[in-house]
């Protein structure tokens, strides 16, 4: 890594947040949430803007939110949706994840929360602002997305012009300062949430996908069980979600909410079994190719964008993206295996053949308990030993962590962030360099519980001072009516990233 910081890294200060699910929010007329809402810090995100704009500085703020700054799959409403939008599915499950479907989001997300937006709008009219993608707000893709966006804020000024919101940026997939800083969501290395193309998203092009839905997103495996199987769950335990690690989620609904279970099954399992079998049926070796050459002329004008910002050779750039690109993960819809395998595999029988294996099951056990009680609970203690004895589980956070001394390597810069993992974190890596991952603005849940101080992991935030020339970077926690505070980390277990 150079020792010399380039003049367009010092030009800012960098705050960087990420995760915050803003979704429906507030029934403007009821004045409740909405039960699918996770953020629920709309104050306090106003009053750390004020602090902010408050705080002196010799450099200018740089405010990042590195992904899932919106929750588009948690907007269910269809309450004045346009009328070609509502067929039975949408209607019960919300809107799907087109281009224009996510501008009706968008507007039921600003109406919802206006004090955020009202105090994102007074941050813009001085400092600019960059929202980097992440797989819940992978619809920001959209131009027309974008553009409502910049509207939303105008309007929430009360502004006429929209001068003051021309240092609003989007970036597809990271945020790159040469020498100091690289920013992406992190959920490139899940492979339950990754895209098959950072920067193209969007479905395959396939005879079988109606001509309507060609440009919608191809959603990963999360999300689909945002869509079907969250959201329902949402209408009676809000915040099922925010459950860490995620795919503990069934594991705690059928020990502590078995009827519950069994409801969802039974009501709502047909459409996810039918959905999942759907997105990971085999396809044509070239359905992708379109989506892999738009993603290429994509790179190649990112290449020569971050080329001109950071000045420094194109190729070098290109190569470096593709780098990057290639330590993400394959989709679990593309490549089963592990227990999330075994489900696809399991959905891949249809609605039918599947509850028909599951009775049969039951049944069995059942007739193997009454003939021979000591044979029942023989394979019982054998299955309860293959549990507890498995393999221990590597979750996003694991992810994360491991991939940031790559991304260093390839990089060579002074600070990697990422978020997805909802967990904070600070890691001196081998290199010299630091990782960081800022946690959630949302409440988060564990089960089990792992964490010492699962509230560390909430309103976390990454501050990079770049004053008098000498970069440094502190991840805070924001305690509203004090100010920040450091973050209380414990170091990590006997896994060591080299």
């Amino acid at each position: 890594m150079t020792d010399a910081t380039s003049n367009q890294s010092l030009s800012h200060n960098y705050v960087i947040l990420s995760d915050l699910h803003l979704s429906e929010g507030v029934d403007p007329d009821a004045h409740q949430y909405f039960r699918n809402e996770d953020f629920l810090f709309d104050q306090e995100f106003s009053n750390f803007v004020d602090y902010l704009l408050r705080s002196p500085h010799e450099l200018p703020w740089h405010l990042i939110f590195n992904g899932d700054l919106f929750d588009f799959l948690q907007v269910t409403t269809t309450q004045d949706a346009p009328a070609e939008f509502l067929d039975p599915k949408n209607v019960k499950y919300g809107l799907d994840c087109g281009e224009q479907e996510s501008v009706f989001k968008l507007r039921c997300i600003f109406r919802g929360h206006p004090v955020f937006f009202a105090a994102l709008a007074r941050f813009c009219e001085f400092f600019p602002v960059t929202l980097v993608s992440g797989n819940h707000d992978i619809e920001l893709f959209y131009p027309a997305v974008r553009k409502e966006f910049l509207c939303l804020l105008q309007k929430a000024s009360g502004s006429s012009s929209m001068a003051a919101f021309r240092n609003v940026h989007f970036e597809d997939w990271l945020f790159y300062r040469r020498d100091l800083l690289l920013i992406l969501h992190g959920h490139m290395f899940d492979p339950l949430n990754c895209f098959m193309f950072p920067l193209e998203p969007r479905l395959p092009v396939n005879n079988t996908i109606p001509a309507a839905q060609q440009d919608h997103i191809d959603l990963p495996w999360g999300s689909i069980f945002v869509r079907y199987f969250f959201n329902r769950l949402e209408e009676e335990y809000p915040f099922s979600d925010n459950i860490r690690p995620t795919t503990h989620f069934p594991k705690w609904l059928i020990r502590k909410r078995p009827l519950l279970a069994l409801r969802f099954l039974l009501r709502d399992g047909r459409e996810l079994i039918a959905k999942l079998r759907t997105v990971s049926r085999s396809l044509p070796p070239l359905a992708y190719s379109s989506r892999g050459q738009s993603h290429d002329e994509r790179l190649q004008e990112l290449s020569a964008r971050l080329s001109e910002e950071a000045g420094c050779d194109t190729d070098l750039i290109s190569l470096k993206l593709r780098q990057t690109a290639a330590l993400g993960e394959v989709s679990v819809l593309r490549k089963p295996y592990g227990r999330m395998g075994w489900f696809l595999r399991f959905a891949r029988l249809g609605y039918p053949a599947a509850l028909l294996l599951l009775l049969a099951s039951l049944f069995i056990s059942a007739i193997v308990l009454a003939v021979s009680p000591l044979i029942f609970l023989l394979a019982a203690g054998v299955l309860l030993w293959m549990l507890t004895h498995r393999k221990a589980e590597v979750t996003p956070a694991d992810r994360c962590r491991a991939a940031a001394t790559k991304i260093q390597k390839i990089w060579r810069v002074r600070f990697v962030a990422m978020g997805h993992s909802h967990y904070a974190d600070a890691q001196l890596l081998n290199s010299g360099a630091f990782y960081f991952n800022t946690g959630t603005w949302t409440r988060l849940f564990e089960y089990p519980p792992v964490s010492i101080l699962p509230e560390e992991n909430e309103l976390v935030f990454l501050k990079i001072m770049c004053e008098r020339g000498a970069p440094s970077a502190q991840l805070l926690k924001w305690i509203d009516g004090d100010g920040p505070r450091p973050v209380k980390l414990f170091q990590p277990t006997r896994k060591t990233y080299a």
